[in-house]
């Protein structure tokens, strides 16, 4: 996941299916990954946290009327950057039935009485929404530990 003597490592991937029982394995997953790459105990956390909302705000709150179908999860250290994409399409592979503008503005709103994307950005502060051919996208990203 760290980039070697022989270049950059390819990123660990993850893909999901819409069922919401997931997104708690994600976030330990994913924070483990992240104290492999040299971040604190804290700070890894964190991140995992981060990922684990991002996941969850697009099940619960980014498809309030439709299936999620899949989330693909990738998470890649190059170039001094952690960056942790996640990826939804709607049924059969096809185009997702929200745009990234509308997973934006549901991670913006206030739940359980915290803004997602509030908790999202304390460990991840770069923070972008978007489209992909069929698949959008959230992509998260900070700097790795030691990265000037």
């Amino acid at each position: 996941m760290a980039e070697s003597a022989g270049g950059p490592t390819p990123p660990f991937e993850l893909s999901l299916t819409g069922d919401r029982r997931f997104h708690r394995i994600v976030g330990e997953v994913y924070a483990r990954a992240a104290e492999l790459l040299g971040y604190s105990a804290v700070d890894a956390i964190e991140i995992g946290r981060s990922v684990e909302t991002a996941v969850l705000g697009v099940m619960e709150h980014g498809y309030p009327d439709h299936a999620c179908e899949q989330i693909d999860i990738s998470f890649s250290a190059d170039g001094g950057i952690l960056a942790v994409n996640v990826g939804y399409r709607g049924a059969d592979g096809g185009a997702a039935p929200v745009t990234a503008t509308d997973v934006q503005r549901a991670l913006g709103e206030v739940r359980d009485g915290h803004v997602p994307l509030d908790v999202i950005r304390q460990a991840m502060p770069d923070v972008e929404f978007g489209r992909d051919g069929s698949v959008e996208y959230c992509r998260l990203s900070r700097k790795l530990p030691g990265a000037s």
